[in-house]
């Protein structure tokens, strides 16, 4: 019995001593320098990162420390450490690069464009999804991502209010989830899965019960349940699709993969950059001071395209990326048809390449003190005609990038930028050691413990820069608007505190406001109008400040809050060619230039109802001194069988579409549903003869008036879109 045991062992050890002894002295890497460990055996890599819990990437620094640039890191795989040396290894599709199947295999998703090996399973796989996340995609999408980040803001708020400590990260997390979830597979709202709230265990990364949502929602879209809007994956399983991409298990994977990619890394990325602005004040001041120029109010909403000239900002979210490095791990390249050089090494076809991203983010040599937040390295470095930016590399290069990379840009520039203006925040029990990287467990993880930042909410910014614009009473101010439409204003004397909010105090607009964009000359209001005084002094620019009383708004305030609180109060909305439009959901001007088919279940057939829509945000959201507009009073509403509204009674006031002035950022029109009072009379409210209302009736509006004129009674449902 022991013979066959004594020549099994022996002939495993001469296999073994055998293999040693040929990756060491005649395998076609072995003028590679490294340990010889390393050579003979994968589980080198094994003991650091298995038993020693993610603390290779640490010991191949020391590796490269020792022996040079290049270092042989496994049998068949070379690492190298030269930032210059990046694009050979992560090439154009000009030069034939494939993955390594058994570092793609660890992720369980093969159908995806991620995991393909060839260049040509990759084309196939990734063109059908690219359209959908180029930068012109994500703009026209960009309401869906304000609309994620809205739900942020109010939970934030929720804090401040019940003075609760928050885990940003998590908040962050539930986001990404939440606007990858929506964008990637399906429109309904709320579908951030518990599992992505709670921390990723870093031994159980694949998530399995959000791949098997995923294949459940491609499961039904084949099937032929589809949402109004459409999501990639619907969109992707369409008739016109070849067939191998409406497959269901590519679907699954492609959607796995997008959940994969989108949520976890860019929250961690936000996280990172939020630790740095709590923890250096003087960075966060000079942020905010920037992010006044564009959002003069703290509840501005801009966009991505606007954020993106503020210097200062991109700064900030460069600096964000690059300490935040993205995936940890080495993602190693093989070129099977060119034989590769570096300095005095050749490098054969078919061997494993990698390069460390982290390695690349810090380099001293490209980033001077490269652990330090420095947001202006950025703004020194372009006025060298140094471009920093080629060695930002947390997406990748090459053929092979990340996908969804303006996604991450747009969620990074619009986080920063809204909740730095809108919230003072404070770290709470959080130190560098809680998102400082220590170890690799395909993202970076702290020393010990999950990566966490926690805060306190220590002040809501409400309308400083409103008190700013309005500081005068007695005095004459100087008015001037940017070509961004943001209001600036110099005033020479006196001070005045409102007693309320919705008290505000300018009386200009502009020359031929809705449709010019000669926004240098300013021009007064008409006398005539019933909310202006009679008499106003001008000479040039310098105008008289008048306290002008705001409309109240009651019913608006009520309305948003039943959207907020009460999802079966939501009133259909069908905009055009836009059904089933969901709260905030953006329509573009010129497809809401008809009025909406309204339609809500369980009305009273028996009952008559009443339609009002409103633009509360006029001429900006940031600066609403002329809301709210009136868009549209209908009355003689019946309902239909299909729960549809439908009218043959004139107007009170006829629809008119969204016109926000040129810049604008998306406004709010917010259509309420009432029972129509007993005996209302429509004409006595409507312009004689069936003539339609002037833009002078429906500028400032005070709506609440005339519900109480009217004797409204409660919302009956309520929603609104954005459009600019």
């Amino acid at each position: 019995m022991a013979g066959p045991l004594i020549w099994g062992a022996s002939g495993l050890l001469i296999y073994l001593t055998a293999k040693s002894i040929y990756r060491l002295y005649f395998h076609p890497l072995r003028k590679i320098p490294g340990p010889r460990l390393a050579a003979i055996s994968s589980y080198y890599e094994f003991y650091f990162n298995v038993i020693h819990r993610g603390t290779f990437i640490w010991h191949l620094e020391g590796l490269h420390q020792a022996y040079g640039p290049i270092v042989r890191v496994s049998p068949r795989e070379v690492h190298i450490k030269d930032p210059n040396y990046y694009d050979e290894i992560y090439a154009s599709s000009g030069r034939r690069r494939e993955k390594d199947p058994a570092v793609v295999g660890r992720f369980d998703i093969p159908g995806s464009s991620f995991s393909s090996i060839t260049p040509e399973t990759h084309r196939q796989r990734r063109a059908p999804v690219e359209r959908f996340f180029s930068k012109a995609a994500i703009t026209k999408s960009e309401s869906t991502i304000q609309y994620c980040l809205d739900k942020l803001v109010q939970h934030i708020e929720r804090a401040y209010h019940s003075h609760k400590v928050i885990s940003l990260d998590a908040g962050f997390s539930a986001m990404t989830s939440d606007i990858i979830h929506q964008y990637g597979h399906t429109n309904h709202h709320e579908r951030t899965p518990p599992s992505v709230v709670k921390r990723i265990n870093p031994y159980a990364l694949a998530l399995k019960d959000q791949k098997d949502d995923i294949r459940r929602r491609v499961q039904e879209v084949l099937s032929g349940q589809k949402s109004e809007s459409g999501s990639i994956i619907e969109k992707l399983s369409s008739l016109d699709m070849p067939g191998h991409v409406r497959d269901l298990d590519h679907l699954t994977d492609e959607g796995f993969a997008l959940v994969i990619g989108g949520t976890e890394r860019t929250a961690r990325s936000l996280s990172y950059g939020f630790y740095h602005l709590l923890s250096e004040p003087h960075v966060q001041t000079k942020l905010r001071q920037e992010l006044r120029s564009l959002m003069p109010m703290p509840d501005s909403k801009p966009t991505w395209n606007e954020l993106e000239q503020l210097p200062y900002l991109t700064g900030v979210v460069l600096e964000t990326l690059r300490l935040s490095t993205g995936i940890a791990s080495r993602s190693p390249r093989n070129a099977p048809t060119e034989t590769l050089v570096y300095n005095d090494y050749t490098i054969p076809p078919n061997t494993l390449i990698s390069q460390t991203n982290y390695f690349v983010l810090v380099d001293p040599n490209i980033f001077p003190d490269p652990h330090a937040f420095d947001p202006e390295r950025w703004t020194r470095a372009a006025a060298k005609g140094e471009r920093l930016d080629r060695y930002l590399v947390n997406f990748s290069k090459g053929s092979r990038n990340c996908l969804g990379m303006n996604l991450a840009y747009a969620e990074l520039y619009l986080a920063i930028a809204i909740l730095i203006r809108r919230f003072d925040l404070e770290l709470f029990e959080t130190t560098k050691k809680n998102i400082e990287f220590a170890r690799d467990f395909g993202t970076p993880f702290p020393d010990e413990g999950n990566y966490s930042i926690r805060v306190l909410v220590k002040g809501i910014v409400e309308d400083a820069g409103k008190e700013e614009a309005c500081r005068s009473v007695s005095g004459h101010g100087r008015l001037n608007i940017s070509s961004a439409y943001s209001w600036s204003v110099q005033l020479a004397s006196g001070a005045f505190k409102a007693p309320t909010r919705r008290q505000l105090f300018a009386s200009v607009t502009f020359h031929d406001f809705w449709e010019d964009t000669r926004t240098s000359h300013l021009t007064l209001l008409a006398p005539s109008h019933p909310t202006l005084p009679t008499s106003i002094n001008s000479t040039n620019s310098i105008y008289s400040i008048y306290s002008i009383k705001m409309p109240s708004d009651a019913h608006v305030k009520a309305a948003l809050a039943l959207i907020k609180s009460d999802t079966s109060k939501l009133l259909g909305l069908t905009v055009g060619d836009h059904k089933n439009v969901q709260p905030g959901q953006f329509i573009p001007r010129a497809d809401a230039q008809s009025p909406p088919e309204l339609s809500f279940a369980g009305l009273d057939s028996s009952k008559t109802y009443l339609a009002v829509g409103l633009d509360i945000d006029a001429p900006f959201p940031s600066f609403g001194v002329l809301g709210p507009i009136l868009h549209w009073i209908q009355p003689g509403m019946k309902v239909t069988e299909s729960g549809t509204l439908t009218t043959t009674v004139p107007f009170v006031a006829n629809y008119i579409g969204p016109a926000p002035p040129p810049g604008s950022s998306p406004h709010r029109y917010i259509f309420f549903l009432y029972e129509e009072p007993a005996g209302f009379d429509a004409k006595a409210h409507a312009p004689p003869n069936g003539q339609k209302m002037g833009n002078w009736n429906r500028t400032r509006y005070d709506f609440d008036a005339f519900a109480k004129r009217i004797n409204l009674g409660s919302i009956v449902a309520s929603n609104y879109f954005t459009s600019n």
